[in-house]
Order: C-alpha cells, then structure tokens, then sequence
C-alpha cells in the first residue's frame, strides 16, 4: 500500500483494537459481578450458573488472546510503515539534492564568460529555487527521522531494536545528503560570485574601449584648432558661415539657385574667379549683415 493508505489502515486498527479492549474489560466485570451474585442462590442453580459463567470467561480470555496478537501485528505493520514512510522522506531529499546537481549543470565554471546577463540570472533562479526545496525537504525528513527515533526509544516492542538500526541507517544517508547539499551551496555562491566578477570586468573593459574612442575622435576633431596652422580651420569656419547666409538669403527672399547664380555669373554658363570674388564681396549686402563678409 502506499504510505497514506498503509497508516490510515494501521490507525483505523489501532482503534479497533481500543474499542475491543474496552468491550473484554466491560464483559470482564460483568462476569465477575455475576460470579458474585450467584452466590446467593441454592447450589443448584449456583453451580449451573458458574459454569456457564466459567465458560464465558474462556470465551474472554481466547478474545484476549486474539487481540493480544492483532495489537502485536498492528505494531509490527505500523512499524514497517514508518519505516517505509521514512525511507521515502530521505529518497526524497536524494532526489532534491540530484535536481540541485543537474541545476548546477546548466552553470559550468568553464563556460560563465560566454552566458549573457539575463541566462545568468534564469539559471541562478532557478538553482535558488532548487536549493530551497533541497533545504525544505531535508529539514522534513530530519524532524520525521527524530519522530521515528523517539517512538522506536518509548515502545516496548520486541523489535525496536532491529528499528533503531534501520532508522540509523536512514540517518546516515540523510547526514550524507547534507554534506551534499552544503558543498553545491558553497559551488553555487562561488560560481554566481565569480560570474559577477568576470561581468564587472567586462562591463569596465568595455567603458574604457568607448572612452578611447571617444578621445581619439575627440582628438581627431580638435587637431585643426591645436594646429599652428589655422588656415585649414579659418577657411573652413568661412565657408560654413557663407554657407548659412546663402541658404538664409535663399530662404527670405525666395530665390532659386540659378536666379542666384545667374547674379554671379550674369547669362554666362560658368562665373570666373574674379566675379566670384566680386558677388562675395556683395553678399553681406544681399543677406542684410555683415555676419558673411569676406576680405580678398
């Protein structure tokens, strides 16, 4: 039977049997009252009623008997229960303690630096929530185990010491699944820790490559300015500001590029250097400032 169903027999048993020895001790007196009762009839009757009532009593003491051996066949059933029912609660914390193990799997030592963030934490997830029915289960069985202890010490069975010793037995797997336990706790924390370490690195090796590309760029942009030659720099300031007046005066007044052009060049196809020069020196008229003036 299973274990509910075996200790829900031996408890409906037990109480059988409790009802059985109340009913033998009830009949008993009873008897006994009427032993004393018949002793006041004439001896006739006083000896046909004693024997009948002798007879009741060996009826009662062969139910005794019976009872005597039901309860003795109880208390080996329940025995064997409990210690079916414990040898379960200790291959339930192997079992916990396995599932720890293969949890672990999924986080080798060898391979951390090649799981992103979000795997890290899904696995460390789930080897927390491995560890805590680990922890849970062995926690159930050792107060079980110390139940099973304390009942093998109070009965006065024959066989409580074949008990003990198996519930010993049981004790030393469960001891042995701690030990476990405790050493892929310790593989845990290390491992997440050093996880977090290698991703700390690499989060500030990477921070750094983009802070030296930044001064590199930074560099790179700011060249011109350091120079001691400006000229590259001026020319350029130059033309972005005669840039921004161009397409400002293109805006406002509504011009095309080529009604533009043809101010520079007149109805040629090309303008010449010397009348760009000459329609530059113009422009900050066009543009209504001298933001855009230029000097030969």
């Amino acid at each position: 039977l299973p274990g509910a169903e075996a200790a829900a027999a031996v408890a409906a048993c037990e109480e059988s049997a409790g009802v059985t020895q109340k009913a033998i001790a009830a009949a008993r007196t009873f008897v006994v009252q009427k032993l004393v009762d018949i002793k006041e009839f004439a001896k006739g009757p006083q000896e046909a009623c004693a024997k009948e009532l002798a007879a009741l009593q060996k009826r009662l003491d062969v139910g005794a008997g019976k009872l005597a051996e039901l309860k003795k066949d109880t208390a080996e059933r329940k025995r064997a229960t409990q210690m079916q029912a414990s040898g379960q609660k200790v291959a339930s914390v192997e079992q916990a303690v396995q599932a720890l193990a293969n949890a672990m799997v999924k986080f080798p030592e060898d391979k951390m630096a090649d799981l992103s963030g979000e795997e890290a934490h899904k696995i460390c997830e789930e080897i927390g929530a491995a560890e805590a029915d680990a922890q849970a289960a062995v926690a159930d069985a050792r107060k079980f185990l110390a139940m099973r202890l304390q009942d093998v010490k109070n009965s006065k069975d024959a066989g409580k010491s074949a008990g003990s010793v198996d519930l010993t037995k049981l004790q030393s797997r469960l001891t042995q699944c701690q030990v476990e336990l405790a050493k892929l706790s310790n593989q845990c924390t290390e491992r997440e820790q050093r996880f977090v370490a290698q991703k700390l690195v690499q989060d500030a090796n990477e921070n750094m490559a983009k802070l030296r590309a930044e001064i590199e760029h930074a560099t790179a942009v700011s060249q011109a300015l350091l120079s001691d030659d400006k000229s590259e720099l001026l020319t350029s300031s130059f033309l972005t500001l005669v840039a921004g007046a161009l397409i400002g005066h293109l805006k406002a007044s509504g011009l095309t590029p080529a009604k533009v052009f043809a101010t520079v060049a007149g109805s040629a196809q090309s303008a010449s250097a010397e009348d760009f020069t000459v329609w530059l020196q113009k422009l900050p008229e066009l543009v209504g400032g001298g933001d855009a003036c230029l000097t030969e």
